[in-house]
């Protein structure tokens, strides 16, 4: 029993998380309890439980998914529009910059009349 006092000892700091340790073993045991029943079609399959189809299946053409695939051509397509519109605002904003787009044409810069004055250590 002095064994397991001291290896209790050991796991004082941890008594916060104690709630969390149990809280997370119980949704364990519960998704490990649903990952079995999910294999119950599987098993049933495996010792023939299931009845066996002797109908021949009716060929009804791809009209459901031709709708399903231009849907998702269309929606694809969108996203790469939008990609490349992404990259070339990414193109203009780093060559050119936001400010000089917005500010138009530059004028061309007046000659100011101030004077600068020389000192002897600038020579």
């Amino acid at each position: 029993m002095n064994y397991f006092k001291k290896i209790l000892l050991f796991a004082l700091p941890y008594k916060r998380f104690a709630f969390l340790n149990i809280f997370f073993n119980a949704l364990y045991a519960l998704f490990s309890a649903l990952s079995f029943v999910a294999l119950i079609p599987m098993l049933n399959v495996l010792f023939e439980k299931t009845p066996t189809v002797d109908k021949e299946p009716i060929y009804t053409g791809f009209s459901p998914t031709d709708a399903l695939m231009k849907r998702f051509i269309t929606v694809a397509m969108c996203h790469v529009f939008l990609i490349i519109l992404g990259i070339i605002g990414i193109f203009i904003r780093k060559n050119y910059g936001p400010i000089k787009l917005l500010k138009g044409p530059e004028s061309p810069k007046k000659e100011s009349k101030q004077t600068v004055l020389k000192t002897p250590e600038s020579k």
